[in-house]
């Protein structure tokens, strides 16, 4: 009976044994912190042919392996950091996938006041340590947030300047048309009159709308430049001569900064 009783306190001595889940689940707590602490050690914790996944505004799908991804990733924490681009997750959960494992959650982004229902993280045992083999977000462009009363009326002020003097026609091939304000969400509307799909590539074409939208907002309009970088977010929406769709160029708190880091890493010349 003695026997029993001290082989009974040594077992309760022994530390609590951590399942693969528990495991995965501290794994994902540590994957939270460095992100939120924008320590650039996060990037180890993916495999290069680990699946970036992002549904935009639900409706434009980028799949990208992060072995092309942790170059611009790395680039962005300083910018991601400077603006507090941090996600809080709840209603976290781990369940069986594949060969490793899945973990879900509700994902919040702060810097966009939006929440993603659909995170998930997947994971997978690669010796004795936990690596990402996929991550999937959802995300919008159009923030969400509510402008500070003195950014709303530093927007509203925008607002009525610009729409005072529309239609306003910037080139040969570009008039801005309209501009709206939705929170803390300047719209610029384009119609470029010229442009169909008989006169340009437009898969070529957007690539050049977006760099001009990014070097017209953060290099030659200070005051636009200065309204992202309190919060808001500038979009320039062009539509073609039959007045569909082209693109969108949003610019957000942050994207002028990463646009600067980008530029100056080009060669000179």
């Amino acid at each position: 009976m003695r026997c029993l009783v001290l082989f009974g306190l040594l077992l309760s001595a022994l530390p609590a044994y951590a399942g693969p889940k528990d495991q995965v689940r501290a794994f994902f707590d540590d994957f939270v912190a460095l992100r939120n602490a924008f320590d650039p050690s996060v990037a180890d914790l993916y495999l290069p042919e680990a699946k970036m996944i992002s549904l935009r505004d639900g409706r434009d799908l980028i799949e990208i392996p992060f072995a092309e991804y942790r170059e611009s990733f790395l680039l962005s924490l300083p910018v991601s950091k400077a603006i507090g681009d941090v996600s809080r997750f709840e209603n976290v959960a781990v369940k069986l996938h594949g060969q490793g494992f899945r973990i879900t959650a509700t994902r919040y982004a702060a810097v966009k006041c939006a929440t993603d229902p659909k995170y998930h993280l997947d994971v997978v045992r690669v010796g004795r340590e936990w690596r990402i083999t996929e991550e999937y977000i959802e995300a919008i462009t159009l923030t969400r947030c509510q402008p500070s009363a003195e950014l709303g009326k530093a927007l509203e002020t925008a607002r009525s300047q610009v729409a005072d003097r529309l239609p306003i026609q910037v080139d040969d091939e570009t008039r801005l048309e309209a501009i709206e304000l939705s929170g803390a969400n300047l719209i610029l509307r384009y119609w470029l009159p010229k442009v169909s799909p008989n006169t340009v590539d437009y898969r070529q074409f957007f690539g050049y709308l977006r760099q001009n939208g990014l070097r017209s907002i953060c290099k030659q309009t200070p005051q636009m430049r200065a309204l992202t970088e309190r919060g808001a977010t500038v979009r320039l929406s062009y539509t073609d001569a039959k007045r569909r769709p082209l693109v969108n160029v949003d610019v957000s708190p942050g994207t002028c900064a990463y646009f600067d880091t980008l530029e100056a890493r080009k060669p000179a010349g």
